[in-house]
C-alpha cells in the first residue's frame, strides 16, 4: 500500500508584531506588515504572484507498506518560497 501525506506552512508578519530596532524598516516604509492569510489557500502559486502571502513551505512525504511494515519511504518538493508581499 502506498500512502502520501503533505502539509503546507504559511508565514506572515502581523501588524504591530515587530518591536525595537527591527521596527525601523516598517516605519520607513521599506517593508510592511501582512494581512492574515485566509484559512484555506486554494492556489499557492497565484497567492505568490499577487503577493498575498510572504513565505510558504510545502512538505510532502510517502511510505510504502507491505505486510504491516514500512518497506520504503521518501519525501519530495516542490519545497517552498520566500517572496515579497504587495
Amino acid at each position: 500500500m502506498h500512502i502520501d501525506s503533505s502539509i503546507t506552512a504559511v508565514s506572515w508578519i502581523p501588524a504591530g508584531s515587530v518591536t525595537g530596532l527591527a521596527r525601523v524598516p516598517f516605519s520607513l516604509g521599506l517593508t510592511r506588515y501582512d494581512d492574515p492569510p485566509p484559512a484555506r489557500i486554494e492556489d499557492l502559486d497565484a497567492a505568490q504572484v499577487n503577493g498575498s502571502i510572504r513565505e510558504v513551505n510545502r512538505l510532502k512525504a510517502w511510505i510504502e507498506v507491505r505486510d504491516e511494515r514500512i518497506v520504503d519511504a521518501g519525501y519530495g518538493g516542490p519545497g517552498g518560497f520566500v517572496g515579497s508581499t504587495r
